[in-house]
């Protein structure tokens, strides 16, 4: 277990924040108006923000309870460094969807909080809301050209939203903990099957490849369907619990399969000439 949480805290972390590099600069930017309460944040600079803070932050975690080369009090200090710029750009994302800020003090009792949080993550990225128009836009958000970085073969694919990256990362864990799991119960069993399908969708997800879309339901679809097996199993635990962890399977499946099935979300897989020849169809339709 000792490989598995030095993956989770620190070989995630720091892949995920590499491959992500090219957008370090809007959490940056959010940085850098941590003053301003007023104006409005698009749905890019909040997720990356985010991105990079949960993932920094799991990082430092790794290094002070795992290899312990920094001490705890600057994993807290860098936490409370982030505390006004976290206030500032929810509320200026709040501004964007045309909500008040003050919402932005449910921070302040975490269970409602995180409501909150995840619902500006999931639930209220719709770019039609967010996108200025040209003659508005500051000179401060019309990026220069030497921040693009990626081919411009990925430059007309939509950008991959903060909740499919969740989902990917959700997918890489569970199919690492599956092969961990293949490796100390023994063989034969299906546990690495299983886990190296996960982990092949969730860098798929990643990649916004649409066949690691299609993969992922059916993923999703088969955990539903074989999960109430587990209350006949041989285990120790009670049957409530079993029932219990059952449950919890197939709803979080279910929402994911949601989640996924959303035109917006389902858009950022499929190429940008399917895409129009979907939108000219549904036109004319």
């Amino acid at each position: 277990m000792k490989i598995f949480e030095i993956f989770l805290f620190l070989i995630l972390p720091a892949l995920l924040i590499f491959l992500f590099k090219n957008k370090f600069y809007w959490y940056i930017k959010a940085i850098k108006n941590y003053t301003n309460f007023n104006g409005k944040a698009s749905y890019d600079e909040f997720w990356h923000y985010n991105f990079f803070l949960l993932f920094s932050l799991l990082f430092l975690l790794g290094l002070c309870g795992l290899i312990r080369i920094i001490p705890l009090q600057i994993l807290g200090a860098y936490y409370l460094f982030h505390v006004i710029p976290s206030f500032s750009v929810t509320t200026r994302r709040l501004h964007a969807l045309n909500k008040s800020g003050w919402w932005t003090l449910l921070y302040l009792y975490p269970p409602l909080g995180s409501i909150l949080f995840f619902w500006l993550l999931f639930f209220a990225n719709s770019r039609s809301e967010e996108t200025p128009r040209e003659e508005s836009m500051s000179e401060e958000d019309l990026l220069p050209e030497r921040y693009v970085a990626v081919p411009a073969k990925k430059l007309s694919k939509r950008p991959i939203s903060l909740g499919v990256a969740l989902v990917s990362i959700f997918l890489f864990i569970t199919g690492a903990l599956e092969i961990f799991d293949f490796f100390l119960s023994g063989p034969p069993n299906l546990h690495i099957v299983w886990g190296c399908l996960l982990i092949v969708s969730g860098i798929g997800l990643l990649l916004q490849k649409f066949w690691a879309y299609r993969l992922t339901q059916v993923l999703l679809i088969i955990a539903m369907i074989l999960s109430p097996v587990y209350l006949f199993s041989s285990d120790k635990y009670l049957f409530i619990t079993k029932l219990t962890s059952v449950v919890i399977i197939i709803i979080l499946c279910g929402i994911i399969l949601w989640y996924l099935s959303r035109k917006n979300i389902k858009e950022q897989f499929l190429e940008p000439a399917l895409i129009e020849k979907l939108e000219k169809r549904r036109s004319t339709s």
